[in-house]
């Protein structure tokens, strides 16, 4: 593992974190990710593994992909230091940390690690019953909505192509819903986070932090600032992530 050159993930200290502004937050993203070189962009017969992020892909144990323990290890050699710059910057802008509910777990454990560095500093919490996934039914209604015979929102072969996702999703309707399904233009169409019935009551101002595993498209980050700012009360300035969005190429 090369901390310093590679062709999909700067994994060193040098440069990052990441930090971007998207839908009035500031994301900090722990490692940033590049676009191929153009070496491998060239070589278009060569099938790409991990979508641009192997790692994820590698900590997933998915697309065949694995990571060796020394590597892991050798990435904490970085993380550390990466989070002190990162706890510096939304410790005390922040109430309660959210972690985004995935399989693999990877949003708890950065969630996790970020909370037990700032619990004893300023009483962050961490509440992990706030949100779920939706399952493939819940996360299709607004899509399904959108493709009703009186809904002139979308074009014709775009409400068909949609259509054809929520067939396939409502194959399997109480699934848990996974955005990787979806293609990334039709994502925004779909809710992909649910409120989990009988949560604990938020207090009112309460300053959330979003925890997640990568920044793609940024829909999931979305709903989730959509569910706990409902009620106009709480608010959502940062987001944190191990992955960030795609970028300059290399």
């Amino acid at each position: 593992m090369d901390h310093a050159e590679n062709d999909h993930l700067n994994t060193g200290t040098e440069g990052n974190p990441i930090e971007l502004s998207f839908r009035g937050m500031t994301v900090h993203s722990v490692f940033g990710r590049r676009r191929i070189s153009a070496k491998m962009a060239r070589n278009r017969t060569a099938k790409l593994q991990g979508d641009n992020c192997p790692l994820i892909y590698a900590l997933k144990g998915l697309d065949e992909l694995t990571v060796l323990r020394t590597s892991v290890k050798r990435l904490n050699d970085s993380i550390p230091v990466i989070l002190d710059v990162i706890e510096a910057k939304v410790l005390h802008q922040i109430d309660v940390i959210v972690p985004m509910p995935s399989s693999s777990g990877l949003a708890l454990i950065l969630a996790r690690r970020l909370w037990r560095r700032m619990a004893s500093q300023n009483g962050t919490q961490l509440r992990t019953d706030i949100i779920v996934k939706s399952t493939n039914l819940q996360a299709s209604a607004r899509a399904k909505g959108l493709t009703a015979p009186n809904n002139k929102a979308l074009a014709y072969k775009e409400a068909n192509e949609l259509k054809a996702i929520i067939r396939t999703l409502h194959a399997t309707s109480a699934a848990p819903y996974a955005a990787k399904e979806v293609k990334t233009r039709f994502r925004k169409y779909f809710d992909p986070l649910q409120l989990a019935q009988g949560i604990a009551p938020v207090a009112a101002g309460t300053r959330f932090l979003l925890v997640d595993d990568l920044m793609a498209t940024g829909e999931t980050l979305v709903a989730a600032i959509g569910l706990l700012t409902a009620g106009g009360t709480c608010t959502v300035d940062h987001a944190v992530t191990w992955f960030s969005p795609l970028g300059e190429p290399t």
